[in-house]
């Protein structure tokens, strides 16, 4: 019985049938008082003024129905209200529990001498009601908590697996509303588990070793496509209800990030090798090719041996060429920076590959941006374009669609970048796309490396997308590919936006002579011998005086000892000492 007193509102125009009921409550020694209105009105004040825990109200009153205490929406019920007649009608009993009464009664001497035990299960009754409100409103709140999170959470049943609520986020992910949620268990968005993986994974959970786990697992969308997610797991209860509570991290751009830092790493290691290696094979081709253009110019040569000697020099040179690439990887190689207007570059640039490209090709031009300087090399960046669009035409061997898109990004603090190496700010954004066959997602980490090819032996060196990448991280810029097998590929290149207030002058020097000297005097500062000499005798033959240093160290002692009979200094950039 309740042991709380209640403070009743009894609503009765019979005086017998309410004193009956008074009696009942007293003879039971049921703790309550007990308010009298004989009619709607009385009801009304005694209500706002006696604030009363229940109401037992006659259906037939004499200015109304008993049922016009009742709110008109049932959710709007602020306490239980038991409804009387004085005839048994079923259709009163059906509208009075609609219109939201606990109980309905027919009036007879012994039913209103157990009164107290109607009461007392009806208290009951709203004590459910009331805990199950606490419940609905604490699952909202709780859903709006989750709702305002950046991560997937969720609640599902300890014992059966069954979702019970997913957060705004997760359904989003997922592509599934809740309602299709409550009806699935969560080993159907999990495609690496099974019942019996699953069950062992959570079996440090169940037997209380752990409070909590962390795991790395995939997610399945309604689309059927996987994102790898981090989830943190843990036992507990839900409405009465052992759940276990996930909170899921989408490590997709984490994931994406590491590979990229990883492909960096892998790349500048690469790199530093092919510096190493293109700079001793750069040595040896100079040596070869100062040596052959010395005899070349023998006045006693055969016009036969003179045209061998052009085909060593023109196969030398294609050499020298793929030196060149790697020392483009490598980021070794001497940049002639300028400023560069990219949009009318590009256009003209796009122009001359038009006459280049199989008519097959369609190729286009799309500039999103108003203006567009960056400071680079524009040998450099012709190259790394038409390397682009070169790589574009071999996907695309029975035709399709180029298309060069130059815009301009700016990214704020909070924003995400594209890439790891990127810093906030502005930036140009050049895209080459084609329609081609795409690339294998497990062969893209590998595209950059040097020597690296999917194309048929003797189709390709190897080196164009590696040049393409060391010419794009020497101008401090990034470079990514989006692509699919057989929905072609494009490639992303992003270079920092030149600011006004820098300058640069360009010296333009014509090289298509050879100068005759006049006994003028070079300091000549190279480490390897074989370079060294070659270059020497080539200045020789052109009446020069040459001052030999092996190293910088040397090199500045002979300067200062021939300062004033040194008319000009050619040196190697890295050397030791």
């Amino acid at each position: 019985m309740n042991q709380k007193t209640l403070h009743i509102l009894l609503v009765e125009d019979n005086d017998d049938h309410a004193e009956l009921i008074r009696r009942a409550f007293e003879t039971e020694n049921y703790p309550a008082t007990i308010s009298h209105a004989p009619n709607l009105a009385e009801a009304y004040h005694l209500q706002q003024t006696t604030q009363p825990d229940l109401l037992i109200v006659d259906f037939l009153l004499p200015d109304g129905h008993g049922t016009e205490l009742l709110p008109k929406h049932l959710e709007d019920r602020t306490l239980p209200v038991i409804i009387m007649t004085s005839h048994g009608d079923e259709q009163i009993a059906v509208e009075a529990i609609k219109a939201g009464a606990l109980d309905y009664i027919v009036k007879t001497p012994m039913s209103l001498l157990e009164m107290p035990a109607f009461v007392e299960r009806a208290m009951r009754e709203w004590g459910h009601i009331l805990e199950w409100r606490q419940e609905k409103e604490n699952a909202a709140w709780f859903s709006r908590i989750l709702d305002k999170t950046h991560n997937e959470i969720f609640v599902f049943d300890a014992q059966t697996w069954q979702f019970i609520l997913v957060n705004q986020v997760g359904q989003e992910n997922l592509g599934y509303a809740m309602a299709e949620l409550r009806h699935m268990t969560c080993l159907k968005i999990c495609p690496d588990h099974t019942a019996e993986s699953f069950a062992e994974l959570l079996a440090p959970l169940q037997n209380g070793q752990e409070e909590s786990i962390q795991y790395t697992t995939s997610h399945q969308r309604r689309d059927g496509s996987v994102y790898p997610v981090e989830v943190y797991l843990q036992l507990s209860q839900f409405q009465a209800t052992p759940v276990y509570v996930a909170i899921v991290l989408d490590i997709s751009e984490r994931l994406k990030r590491e590979e990229q830092m990883r492909q960096q790493d892998r790349l500048a290691a690469v790199g530093q090798l092919a510096s190493g290696i293109a700079h001793d094979f750069n040595n040896i081709m100079a040596v070869i090719i100062l040596y052959t253009q010395i005899v070349e110019r023998s006045s006693d040569l055969s016009e036969k041996d003179r045209k061998r000697l052009q085909t060593v020099v023109e196969q030398a040179s294609r050499a020298a060429e793929l030196i060149e690439q790697i020392l483009d990887f490598s980021r070794s190689s001497v940049l002639e920076r300028h400023i560069i207007e990219l949009a009318p570059f590009l256009k003209e640039l796009i122009k001359l590959m038009q006459r280049t490209l199989p008519e097959n090709i369609r190729i286009a031009f799309q500039n999103d941006a108003t203006t567009c300087k960056v400071n680079a090399d524009t040998t450099r960046i012709q190259q790394m374009m038409v390397n682009l669009m070169l790589n574009a035409r071999d996907a695309m061997p029975d035709g399709g669609n180029l298309t060069v898109t130059l815009r301009t990004e700016t990214f704020q603090p909070g924003d995400t970048l594209p890439a790891t190496e990127m810093e906030h700010g502005r930036w140009a954004h050049i895209i080459v796309s084609d329609n081609g066959s795409g690339i294998a997602e497990e062969v893209q980490p590998h595209i950059f490396e040097p020597f690296f090819t999917t194309k048929h032996r003797g189709r390709g060196t190897g080196l164009g997308l590696a040049q393409v990448y060391g010419i794009v991280k020497q101008h401090d810029g990034a470079i990514q590919v989006d692509s699919r097998p057989e929905e072609g590929a494009a490639f992303h290149i992003y270079l920092p936006l030149q600011t006004p207030a820098e300058t640069f002058t360009n010296i333009s020097i014509d090289t298509t002579e050879l100068v005759t000297g006049n006994k003028e005097a070079i300091l000549l500062v190279e480490d390897d011998e074989a370079t060294q000499n070659a270059l020497a005798h080539s200045l020789e033959l052109l009446n020069y005086r040459l001052i030999l240093a092996r190293n910088g160290k040397e090199a500045l002692q002979l300067y200062e000892q021939n300062r004033p009979q040194i008319d000009l200094i050619i040196s190697d950039m890295v050397m030791p000492e």
